[in-house]
């Protein structure tokens, strides 16, 4: 059957099969989601790749109208924005519901991460959670704790947050400068003089180009070859390597300053102190307006989050020191004690040394490394 070839009015969208619907018709033609439920209330299970077809054609039909076609809602975006948002009202309530807030949301976020870690995929889910914190968090403070404070302190802080947003924006998309760097290890033998990004698409492939960067190595979750490879994060759904680790340990230092300045800032504002020090505040009546116990919820979960990226600051600070990788580490743990890793590791020069070659790395490229 031929496709219609008329321009998508905005309610319209082509769905999994490239046949034309609308945005009303959500609700139409569902005999797998009947067949499903029928089996359920009889008592029958439901095949794993029924349940996948379903959940399929459902997010495919949450769409909302945009121009030239509905555009899809990814669940990947949209949850940790409503799940943050419904989690921050419930624990607002009181003190039990702020604990079972602060309790259940960690757990949940522990256990997809497993879940994602195990499924080794690539999701924006986290970087949609990162995100939705940051922005959240920022405008709590500007809209409820910045007019109670002077300007220089409101300044620091956006500043701060613009750094942090800046540089985690700056790691989220620096898959470019692996292209750059390939190109200065190992340029294309074309005759065309004009190139373009088209020309490199396999060049920081080390499965490829028999490995072009220098202690590198394959991430088989984002398809490509990083150097000097440290870990993937599914905080950022990138690998961690020599051309984002710098702004990724800037990014979390200071996250760590304006965080903790944050939290300062917030918590003598909404409780009261006799002595002006934060280990003698009256926090007790923070949930008698709305106001006052949103920022009490955030300021704990800020909390949480700083005391994470806490442990991950000391785990980089040591590995750079060691001139150490997190993947080079984790393949010799497997087979001697985290002693004689620290002990045996051949790249080590000193810690003066090693600071200033992470920090001024000489040469990105080797082709008698070995790549793993």
């Amino acid at each position: 059957m031929a496709t219609d070839p008329s321009p998508l009015c905005c309610c319209e969208f082509r769905n999994l099969h490239g046949h034309r619907t609308h945005l009303l018709a959500f609700c139409c033609e569902c005999d797998e989601l009947d067949n499903a439920v029928d089996q359920c209330l009889q008592g029958n299970k439901v095949s794993k790749q029924k349940l996948h077809d379903i959940s399929m054609v459902i997010s495919d039909r949450i769409r909302i109208p945009w121009f030239n076609g509905a555009q899809k809602l990814e669940f990947d975006y949209v949850v940790p924005i409503l799940f943050l948002g419904i989690s921050l009202y419930f624990a607002s309530n009181s003190l039990v519901f702020t604990v079972l807030a602060l309790v259940y949301v960690p757990v949940f976020i522990l256990i997809y991460y497993i879940y994602v870690l195990n499924q080794r995929k690539r999701t924006w889910f986290f970087v949609s959670w990162t995100l939705t914190s940051l922005v959240g968090n920022f405008i709590l403070y500007i809209a409820y704790v910045a007019p109670f404070n002077s300007y220089l302190n409101s300044s620091v802080l956006s500043l701060g947050f613009g750094l942090v947003l800046s540089l985690y924006l700056r790691v989220i998309f620096s898959r470019r400068l692996l292209n750059m760097y390939a190109l200065s290890s190992k340029p294309p033998s074309l005759n065309n003089a004009n190139h373009n990004d088209t020309d490199y698409k396999d060049l920081n492939c080390c499965f490829c180009t028999e490995g072009p960067f220098i202690r590198a190595k394959h991430c088989r979750i984002c398809g490509y070859c990083v150097p000097r490879s440290d870990h993937h994060c599914v905080w950022t759904n990138c690998c961690i390597g020599q051309h984002n680790h710098h702004s990724f340990l800037a990014a979390i230092v200071i996250f760590l300053g304006t965080g903790l300045w944050g939290v300062y800032l917030s918590i003598f504002t909404i409780c009261s102190s006799k002595d002006n020090s934060i280990f003698h505040v009256d926090c007790s009546n923070v949930y008698f307006n709305s106001r006052s116990s949103f920022v009490f919820v955030a300021c704990w979960y800020t909390i949480i989050f700083i005391l994470g990226m806490c442990g991950l600051l000391f785990q980089q600070l040591v590995f750079v020191s060691l001139n150490l990788t997190g993947d080079e580490f984790r393949r010799s743990s497997k087979k001697k004690s985290f002693c004689e890793v620290m002990r045996t590791h051949s790249y080590n020069k000193g810690f003066v040394r090693n600071w200033i070659h992470f920090l001024f790395p000489q040469d990105i490229s080797s082709f008698e490394e070995e790549v793993v």
